[in-house]
């Protein structure tokens, strides 16, 4: 190779070195905040509590929570929001309400005494596809309200048993029934023989205190809208609201999210004994329509709300240091073998709180047309790098061609 060859090649390595560069922290810099976790003494499995200051830094479904290392490399976590341990005590059954519809893989499960539960306990046959599952609530077997979607579907185990379970997770529901849809058009279904619950697993739940609400009343002819607002979205899967006059009632209350322009989140009856109310919803704004018919309108002195605790489980390094990183509305949720955490106990392992979140500093605050900038310089290097290429490969040849006229 000449020493012009030579000079070309470097040259086009170069530009190449440069182009990719910047792309190598560009995953980082796509998240707009950071909270630090302190070093911990030993290495070993941990619950990372994400408070509620975190998760309203996320999108809606949480797919933009990493963990960074020293490194600066993500780390691999599952996400988990429930405590549950191995040993289960007593099992209470759903009674299918109504036939198995093996056509649509849809099991219809009664809960006959309106318990209150976060899971349902599937007994399926063994089956090693990948589907997902949606859970739907009803009182009536008629109007249908969304519990939570796309629950990813367990494998079967290796063991030698015909049958296998999961535990299904979501907010906690007492509809009368429980509808189990395994998603999957036009493809062979899934067999569910039982659904219910395990009596050790009902209590298990635990919620973290939001801010302090701020709302406001309007009442009108027989129903009262009570607004509630929050400074940040946060994910919202617990009300209590605490009512000084009458001293009896019970009312059917409907709650909508108002800033995602959600019609219904959560369907419920309100009464003096004092009921939670449960929902799912990541929003700065909620609307509750209270019926009032033809009672007066209740008296609210006081709103709490609350989020189901959520937890990266993730392997640390002692020695080590460690961040969480959120804020990116496009970042799709990553998968790693650690998964499988989410599915097994872990009530027992050590709990590592972080920091206070703050704006990333490396966060890259680029408007859309700063992108598309940085696209044209990754093009215009690519270019000059061909250029560059092509008159090596000219000269080469036309060197080739004069040896071969001398010859």
């Amino acid at each position: 190779m000449t020493r012009v060859s030579r000079k070309v090649r470097f040259i086009g390595l170069l530009l190449i070195a440069l182009a990719i560069k910047p792309l190598s922290g560009w995953s980082q810099g796509s998240y707009k905040y950071k909270a630090n976790l302190p070093e911990i003494d030993s290495s070993g499995i941990y619950r990372i509590n994400l408070t509620p200051a975190v998760v309203a830094k996320c999108n809606e479904k949480l797919s933009d929570i990493r963990l960074l290392d020293r490194n600066g490399k993500f780390s691999a976590y599952a996400l988990s929001k429930n405590l549950f341990i191995d040993n289960p005590d007593q099992f209470i059954e759903f009674p299918g309400a109504i036939p198995n519809n093996n056509a649509d893989s849809i099991y219809i499960a009664e809960n006959k005494n309106g318990i209150s539960t976060n899971n349902l306990s599937l007994k399926l046959k063994n089956t090693d596809v990948d589907r997902s599952v949606n859970v739907s609530g009803s009182q009536d077997l008629k109007k249908w309200y969304a519990i939570k979607e796309d629950i990813p579907l367990k494998k079967a185990g290796p063991g030698n048993e015909p049958e296998y379970e999961q535990t299904l997770y979501f907010p906690t529901s007492n509809y009368q029934y429980f509808k189990i849809q395994v998603n999957g058009k036009n493809k062979t279904p899934v067999k569910i023989i039982r659904a219910g619950v395990y009596l050790d697993q009902l209590s298990k739940e635990e919620f973290d205190a939001l801010p302090a609400v701020k709302f406001n009343v309007r009442d009108t002819d027989k129903v009262s809208h009570v607004y509630i607002h929050f400074d940040e979205p946060y994910l919202i899967n617990q009300l209590r609201m605490v009512v000084s006059a009458p001293n009896y009632y019970e009312r059917h209350i409907s709650i909508y999210d108002v800033e995602n322009k959600i019609d219904l989140v959560g369907d419920a009856t309100i009464s003096s004994r004092g009921e939670s109310i449960y929902l799912s919803a990541k929003t700065k704004e909620l609307r509750i329509d209270i019926s009032n018919g033809d009672d007066v309108p209740l008296a609210i002195k006081r709103i709490d709300a609350f989020q189901q605790s959520q937890y990266l489980l993730s392997y640390l390094e002692s020695g080590h240091s460690y961040s969480i990183l959120s804020g990116d509305s496009s970042a799709n949720a990553p998968v790693y073998d650690l998964s499988f955490l989410k599915y097994k106990p872990n009530n027992r392992l050590p709990v590592v709180n972080h920091s206070v979140v703050y704006k990333n500093p490396v966060y890259a605050i680029a408007k859309p047309h700063v992108k598309n900038n940085f696209t044209l310089f990754l093009w215009a290097v690519i270019i000059t790098v061909l250029i560059l290429l092509s008159l090596l490969t000219w000269k080469m040849v036309k060197e080739i061609n004069s040896r071969q006229t001398k010859e």
